[in-house]
């Protein structure tokens, strides 16, 4: 009976003992960790001042490379970070079907420029000789059927077989006559030279031929994609073996841009941007470090305001507002900054305090 009494409470213990030691295993431990310092809130040097946040971008702006023709990629000479001069290659096209064409449109050229060229070396002065000797025999042969002619109408004895005989050599000074003009006639064609004519639509053939070969040789320079201004790579999504379209892209093929000196593109909240007078002092500040500052040179205001872009993510960032865009000079090396980076940036302007009226 003792033993019976001690079994359930035996059950129990060793129940309550493994559910200690199953909490105790699925227990983490509470790690203690540092808190998190935030950076110090950036502070404007100026009395009163206008807030907004710059975008760092070269002073050529962000040029997005395309190709204006569809193809194959064979090569791409830069990498970014590259610095190229203007007319320098960025990256080329097959260019195989085009070659081609171009060889054979240079020798249609080549035959139509000789074909013109034939035409105002006439005549041949090889043909000549034939053609004056033809017009010699001619009249040659007039001269004696006309002496036969003669001789035969002075015969004394005007017998039928004389008269049959004449009018034979009549028809023959005829003939021969004809002769002598159709022989005359192709010495003077020949002497003549081409016809105007015939120079003319030899010259439009030639310019059509000229026209071909500065089509294709264009089309051949435009599979070779070049840089249009001197600048850094900023970026490069293009590879060999890849087809390259002629459409706006998410991604730019190239991005290029003139990045001697920098450009901060601020952008003012259309409820501040009254507060804004072009030429104030600016100073931007780099964002984790506000102690990092540099002054800011005005180099203009864009005259339309225009729906936010850039955003920020700060969580009291409005989305639905507009703003107004001023650009401003960075002094080479002045901040460690690069293209695409935000800046907090403070303008100098009046107080949004309304000014009360002076009473008399």
């Amino acid at each position: 009976m003792k033993l019976r009494a001690i079994i359930p409470v035996i059950v129990i213990a060793f129940s309550v003992a493994a559910t200690v030691l199953a909490v105790r295993a699925t227990t983490v431990p509470l790690v203690n960790t540092n808190p998190v310092s935030l950076p110090a809130a950036p502070v404007s040097p100026y009395q009163t001042s206008l807030s907004g946040t710059g975008i760092v971008e070269p002073c050529s702006e962000s040029l997005q490379i395309a190709t204006e023709i569809a193809g194959v990629v064979v090569e791409v000479p830069v990498t970014p970070g590259d610095r190229v001069e203007r007319g320098e290659v960025l990256f080329r096209l097959d260019d195989r079907d085009a070659s081609s064409r171009l060889a054979t449109a240079k020798a249609e050229l080549a035959r139509t420029r000789e074909s013109r060229a034939r035409l105002d070396r006439l005549p041949r002065a090889e043909s000549l000789p034939p053609l004056r000797a033809a017009v010699a025999e001619a009249q040659s042969q007039l001269a004696s059927a006309r002496n036969d002619e003669s001789r035969l109408r002075s015969a004394s004895n005007a017998r039928a077989l004389a008269l049959i005989e004449l009018e034979r050599q009549e028809f023959a000074a005829r003939t021969a006559e004809t002769r002598l003009a159709k022989a005359q006639a192709e010495l003077d064609l020949a002497l003549a030279g081409s016809w105007e004519p015939d120079l003319w639509l030899a010259s439009t053939d030639v310019l059509i031929a000229e026209s071909k070969v500065h089509q294709i040789e264009t089309e051949l320079a435009r599979l070779t994609i070049r840089a249009p201004i001197s600048g850094q790579v900023l970026e490069r999504n293009v590879r060999v073996g890849q087809f390259a379209e002629p459409r706006s892209l998410a991604d730019p093929l190239i991005v290029l841009g003139d990045t001697s000196v920098l450009h901060v593109r601020v952008e003012i909240d259309e409820t501040e941007a009254w507060r804004f007078v072009p030429g104030q002092p600016a100073t931007a500040m780099v964002r984790g470090n506000p102690s990092l500052t540099a002054p800011l040179a005005f180099v203009r205001a864009e005259p339309s305001v225009l729906p936010k872009r850039s955003l920020t993510g700060a969580s009291t960032e409005r989305t639905d507002t507009r703003v107004l865009r001023v650009v401003y000079a960075l002094a080479p090396d002045a901040l460690p900054v690069r293209v695409g980076q935000l800046l907090d940036v403070r303008i100098e302007a009046p107080s949004s305090e309304p000014v009360p009226k002076s009473t008399p």
